[in-house]
């Protein structure tokens, strides 16, 4: 519920270069799938245990627009709210991580000739995250711990898509470039990467 609020209030904050008459802007919402890549050498070397990350699942929701370039190539920024994280075993333990960002990518698009009222698009660029909360959980039970994960995230992000008249379907790809593991929490040589898959369904008002 905290994500779909969030989506909602997320487009009040288009920014007024959506407002030109070229621009596009609308509301998206979706499917992620995250992990993390997790290096723990402290905790690998005082328990004898490699942390092998698994999937987990959350929601994502926010604003989009754009606008052209030149020809067929165009750009696009995001406002998300979303849903990343991690869960593994540990020992027999299922360990669930779960972290929401705020979500700021800014992407290249190019658009693809026209086939009927379908047009294809692929985009890439940065995404900048920033993590409004951290929750972790074992066997379903909510721990008291500090977190374990910096505020800041940076990384890159790539996929495409296809609209249909005012629908738009993405899929897209969004690797984290920085390493977000504390190192006072997690030891001074950890290193924890997201890794997140996001399907989503938006709609242009414009």
């Amino acid at each position: 519920m905290l994500v779909l609020a969030l989506a909602l209030l997320a487009a009040s904050a288009i920014p007024a270069a959506a407002q030109s008459p070229l621009a596009t802007f609308g509301l998206k919402g979706g499917l992620t799938i995250s992990t993390a890549s997790v290096e723990l050498p402290e905790v690998e070397q005082q328990f004898g245990f490699v942390i092998d990350p698994d999937i987990r699942y959350g929601m994502l929701g926010g604003a989009f627009f754009g606008g052209p370039i030149t020809g067929r190539i165009g750009w696009q920024g995001e406002f998300l709210v979303l849903q990343k994280g991690l869960k593994f075993d540990f020992f027999g333990v299922e360990e669930d991580i779960k972290l929401t960002y705020i979500e700021i990518p800014a992407l290249v698009q190019w658009s693809g000739p026209a086939s009927g009222r379908i047009v294809p698009h692929v985009s890439a660029g940065p995404s900048f995250g920033f993590r409004v909360s951290e929750v972790q959980k074992e066997e379903g039970e909510d721990l008291n711990q500090p977190d374990q994960t910096d505020t800041f995230d940076f990384g890159l992000a790539f996929g495409g898509g296809v609209s249909f008249d005012k629908l738009v379907i993405d899929a897209r790809f969004t690797v984290g470039l920085v390493n977000i593991a504390k190192p006072d929490q997690l030891g001074p040589n950890a290193e924890a990467h997201n890794r997140s898959f996001a399907l989503t369904v938006g709609w242009k008002f414009r």
